[in-house]
């Protein structure tokens, strides 16, 4: 019984140790990404993409080396603040998803939002994933979102990642 013991506990810290490891391996290639001064960035009309407008308008960004996608970055500005999110890629699959939340802060005395100060970062999600058709590996999250809905998987961002595609083949 403590043999059995001994090795279910070994295989448990194995494991942890092996997701450990795949963060910094993700990590290590989105730093590659970030740096890589030979990746082509475009900058897309949203309101062509999608067909339709926020009150703050809407950025669509992609990092493409020889027509594969590197990076994605859509940022939604409402007279709020701002969604960010970006979703960085290797052999096609995202390997690390981030999600921020940027905010005015809302001003008591005066009743209203407050446009002169810094907009705030109120929540932030790291998505850490090696196989894209399982589990995250790792999700980190800071703060609270403000978000009427939330997303559920990493299914949720093909919608994304196919708009990122069709644009990139036009």
């Amino acid at each position: 019984m403590k043999k059995l013991f001994t090795i279910v506990t070994i295989l448990l810290s194995l494991t942890a140790v092996s997701q450990e490891l795949s963060v910094l391996e993700i990590q290590a290639e989105v730093d590659n990404i970030n740096s890589d001064n030979g990746l082509k960035h475009h900058v897309f009309d949203t309101n062509e993409i999608y067909n339709q407008t926020t009150d703050g308008g809407r950025s669509f960004e992609l990092w493409v080396d020889k027509g594969n996608i590197k990076k994605i970055t859509q940022t939604l500005f409402l007279s709020n603040g701002q969604f960010i999110t970006t979703v960085y890629l290797k052999n096609e699959q995202p390997i690390l998803i981030t999600e921020t939340e940027k905010h005015f802060q809302w001003n008591k005395d005066l009743t209203e939002i407050d446009y002169d100060k810094e907009l705030e970062t109120n929540y932030s999600e790291l998505i850490y994933s090696y196989n894209w058709d399982k589990d995250p590996i790792k999700v980190e999250t800071k703060g609270e979102s403000l978000r009427q809905e939330t997303i559920c998987g990493l299914s949720d961002y093909w919608g994304l990642l196919k708009t990122a595609k069709k644009v990139v083949e036009k």
